[in-house]
């Protein structure tokens, strides 16, 4: 008689139990890491609106706009014209440059690259969020939901939709069309959905951007 050779029930559960460590672990590694990305995007938001609040009270006018910059700051420095809005491109990219020359930033930025609304700013001008986005501050109407133009933080694209869910949830109301940290208009068709973030797994918005609101 032949003696059949297989898999008994004890292996196969062995087996089971290992796969599902595996998978286990991969996914709390995935949380680890999603969960370290929003502490970094909330931290570098803070840290920039700390820095243009205390640049205002320090010089009485935004980074960016301080008409006598080349005067206080340094001779380098890009003037603005002192409106009080970032309304130009010489402004959005002079914003970064009279931070760090003000010892509000870390970092050397040229103040001379031409900063988009969006898109295009060099990296030499303009700081990025952790997935490579750039970081604006710029005056406009980009949050989505009601209001009026003004200055706004922005969180720069390439971040899910599911990450700035989280970080509405964490620093504000998680009301994307509402309150002080809201989605952007940027790519908002792929982001957004009847005015909140996105979150369906079959379609993971990849490419999304907030706007962080203040006076």
């Amino acid at each position: 008689m032949r003696r059949n050779s297989g898999f008994t029930l004890i292996e196969l559960a062995i087996v089971l139990v290992i796969v599902g460590l595996l998978l286990g672990g991969v996914m709390k590694g995935q949380q680890l890491i999603d969960g370290a990305r929003v502490r970094n995007v909330i931290a570098q938001l803070e840290a920039q609106r700390s820095a243009i609040l205390a640049f205002r009270d320090r010089y009485g006018a935004l980074p960016g706009d301080l008409s006598r910059a080349s005067t206080l700051l340094d001779a380098a420095a890009a003037d603005g014209d002192g409106n009080g809005r970032i309304d130009s491109n010489a402004e959005r990219a002079a914003v970064w440059q009279h931070l760090a020359l003000a010892g509000l930033l870390r970092g050397s930025y040229d103040g001379i690259g031409v900063s988009s609304v969006w898109n295009g700013c060099p990296i030499t001008t303009c700081p990025r969020n952790t997935l490579g986005g750039d970081i604006l501050y710029n005056w406009g109407q980009q949050a989505s939901g009601p209001g009026s133009e003004r200055n706004e933080l922005r969180s720069g694209g390439r971040l899910p939709a599911a990450l700035l869910a989280e970080i509405d949830r964490r620093i504000d109301d998680g009301d994307a069309s509402g309150g002080d940290f809201r989605a952007a208009d940027y790519n908002a068709a792929e982001c957004l959905s009847g005015g909140q973030w996105k979150l369906s797994a079959d379609a993971p918005a990849a490419d999304c951007a907030g706007v962080l609101l203040f006076y």
